[in-house]
Formats: structure tokens, C-alpha cells, sequence
């Protein structure tokens, strides 16, 4: 979903599990705080687009392989990777689902009921570019002048406090006897984003916690900027399961 829509905008009721999918979703309770799923989905069957827009519990009580897709058909999750299945009648946490189709691929019916918790629908679905280059993050003196290599690239940021000069800039750029000891991946949120709307951040990187990938965040007057370790290529697979989608990178 693209970023800096309202939430109606961001969670069409159109694609909205009970109205995408009314043939394997069936509404068991709902209330101001919360709304209680019951899903049916048979063997050999796939599911039509839709989304879940708030995290929960889910309960599986029938298992049977899946594969999870997004809206262009890149594959989510395929649980036939999985080693330890899941047990049956174990709470389960779920984040929401933005735009995704399901096909059961096992030999019987997969059923499950799904406990959605409204009170998490400020939990934003993002859109996030990869920058071309790699990047580096290099600490110099409080009192050092800012180096021209600094300046260069498309992304640059220079922070100055009373006890270091932070800067941030394409590896490439940094020269060999500066200390820089990894190289980051650069992913820009999709914005603009208003000062008034909270919890875009906590959004992305909470994903990337639950994962223990280590992140250096910078926010600028539009958007924010993620860095990445690239030994961590797993953040990828971690933020599209959360719901998050990767725009194409720049060149």
C-alpha cells in the first residue's frame, strides 16, 4: 500500500478479507475492539486478493500446506519450507496482511479461527525503495571540518553534536584510510509523511527487532532512510511478511 494514505485509503473495504473472500471467511464476532474470523480454505483451493488490516491470534484447528503470495504473485511464505509446523490450537501472533492470496497445497481443509485486535490498526503498511549504492556510516571529530567525499551521492547525512561528527554517505566515496567497518544497505520510506502521523518507524523496524537485524535509522523533513547491515539480506523476507512492499530500486 503506498504510504501517507489514510487508513481507509490504505485498507480499501473492498479488499477486506470478508468482502474479497466471503467464500472462505466467515465473520464470528465483531466489536469496536476487536473481530473474530473463522477460515475455511479447501485442498487444491486458492484465495482471492484480499487483506486483514489488523494483527491478532490466530488458532490453526486443521492444518494443511499454503503458499502465501502478494498482489504480483512473489511467494510470502510457503509453510512446505517450514521444519516445525505449526501446532494445532497454539495461539499464534499475526501481523496484518496487506493485499495477498493463499493457495492450500496440502491433501486436506485448512481451517483456523483468526482473533483480529482493532486497537493495532495504527500499524502502517509501507512502501520502500532500495538505494542504488552501499553505504557507509563514518564517525570523525566534533571539531573536524566536513569532508568534500561526504557531500557526494544521492543520499548523504551529516550530523554535528559536541562529541562527534557523524557522517553517512556511499561507501565507495569513503577514503581507504578512513575507519568504516560495514557496508548498509540504504532503504528509503516511501513518503511524505505529516509530523502529526505516529508510528510509521516503529512500523518498519519493529520487524526487523523481532528478527534481531540491527538497524541505524535517519529521518529527514519527508521520509525516513533504514540502514541495513548487508550481512542481513534476511530483512527483506522480514518486512514483506509484516506487509511491507519494495518499489523497485533506483539505478
Amino acid at each position: 500500500m503506498a504510504a501517507g494514505q489514510n487508513k481507509n485509503e490504505s485498507w480499501p473495504g473492498a479488499l477486506d478479507a470478508l468482502a474479497a473472500a466471503p467464500q472462505q471467511h466467515i465473520l464470528l464476532l465483531e466489536n469496536e475492539k476487536m473481530r473474530v474470523l473463522e477460515t475455511r480454505i479447501a485442498a487444491g483451493e486458492s484465495v482471492p486478493a484480499h487483506t486483514h488490516r489488523w494483527p491478532g491470534v490466530l488458532f490453526i484447528e486443521s492444518w494443511s500446506e499454503l503458499i502465501r503470495r502478494d498482489q504480483n504473485g512473489r511467494t510470502l511464505l510457503d509453510t512446505r519450507l517450514i521444519k516445525d509446523k505449526p501446532g494445532l490450537n497454539v495461539p499464534l501472533w499475526q501481523e496484518a496482511l496487506t493485499l495477498h492470496t493463499v493457495e492450500n497445497v496440502g491433501g486436506q481443509e485448512f481451517r483456523a479461527i483468526q482473533v483480529e485486535i482493532k486497537d493495532g490498526s495504527n500499524r502502517h503498511a509501507l512502501t520502500f525503495r532500495e538505494l542504488a549504492v552501499k553505504y557507509a556510516v563514518v564517525k570523525l571529530g566534533a571539531g573536524e571540518a566536513v569532508p568534500d567525499w561526504a557531500n557526494e551521492g544521492e543520499f548523504t547525512s551529516i550530523t554535528r553534536t559536541r562529541e562527534e561528527l557523524s557522517i553517512v554517505c556511499a561507501a565507495d566515496s569513503v577514503p581507504s584510510g578512513v575507519h568504516s567497518p560495514h557496508r548498509w544497505i540504504c532503504l528509503q520510506l516511501e513518503g511524505p509523511f505529516p509530523f502529526s502521523q505516529t508510528g510509521v518507524l516503529l512500523s518498519f523496524i519493529e520487524p526487523l527487532s523481532r528478527s534481531g537485524i540491527p538497524i541505524f535509522a535517519i529521518s529527514t523533513y519527508d521520509t525516513d532512510y533504514v540502514m541495513i547491515q548487508e550481512d542481513f539480506a534476511s530483512a527483506f523476507g522480514a518486512l514483506r511478511e509484516a506487509g511491507h512492499q519494495q518499489a523497485p530500486s533506483t539505478s
